[in-house]
């Protein structure tokens, strides 16, 4: 009947919900709060916050279901963080928002598909904001990842491959796979870019056909469009 939205109780208490939801919490470090109320039609899955000893906070269908030891991971929306077992220190909104990550931590990803796939383990500090932003993400880390579906094809590999990169815009650095340290601002800018590394672009479509060049800086809208090689500097439209 919504009595009990906003409330806050202690752990270990039993909450029952329209005579039929229970929500509860065993262990004795954790509190947690309605915050929505459920009818006893509602599946229990449908909005209840389940504590647990590490401070993990789920809210969704499969969220956070197989966590044994992470710690301090919040998640929000249908399979999100559904693998995570020892990873801690992230949040994961939206649809499988990171569905596969089982071990990596301190990662934040917002936005159906973001980081979904990402398997690594360790210290990934990868960031991912929009749809399906670094979806296809296994092992590369500390990218930057803000719009629909950047860095969406970047999968990492060995020492710096497909690590550091920065992309901000739609469809920015949207078929890298290993290149590193590249940074594109701008809507599509790098868009084709596979293996190229340490390549600056600003400016919409900027470096957009390059694919492996290496070490080249642009700023303008289509600067260095057609550009494939490697060092140059282009500054203006086109």
């Amino acid at each position: 009947d919504g009595s009990d939205v906003g409330t806050t109780y202690t752990a270990g208490t039993n909450v029952t919900i329209s005579g039929s939801n229970v929500i509860s919490a065993t262990d004795t470090n954790t509190t947690y709060s309605i915050i929505s109320d459920l009818t006893s039609t509602d599946s229990p899955d449908d909005g209840i916050i389940t504590p647990d000893t590490g401070g993990n906070v789920a809210l969704g269908t499969n969220s956070l279901n197989s966590v044994t030891t992470g710690a301090h991971n919040s998640a929000l929306g249908f399979d999100a963080l559904t693998s995570n077992t020892t990873g801690f220190d992230n949040v994961a909104i939206g649809k499988d928002a990171m569905r596969l990550n089982t071990t990596g931590y301190a990662m934040t990803a917002v936005g159906h598909g973001a980081l979904e796939s990402h398997t690594g383990s360790g210290q990934s500090r990868n960031t991912a904001l929009g749809w399906f932003a670094l979806g296809l993400n296994e092992t590369g880390s500390k990218n930057t990842a803000v719009g629909d579906a950047v860095l969406y094809n970047n999968i990492g590999g060995t020492g710096h491959e497909g690590n550091y990169n920065t992309g901000v815009g739609a469809l920015a650095l949207l078929e890298n796979t290993t290149g590193h340290s590249n940074t594109a601002i701008g809507a599509n800018n790098l868009q084709n870019n596979t293996t190229g590394h340490t390549n600056t672009a600003i400016g919409e479509y900027s470096l957009v056909n390059n694919v492996t060049g290496n070490s080249n800086t642009t700023l303008g809208v289509l600067s260095g469009r057609d550009v494939t090689g490697s060092g140059n500097v282009l500054l203006g439209f086109e």
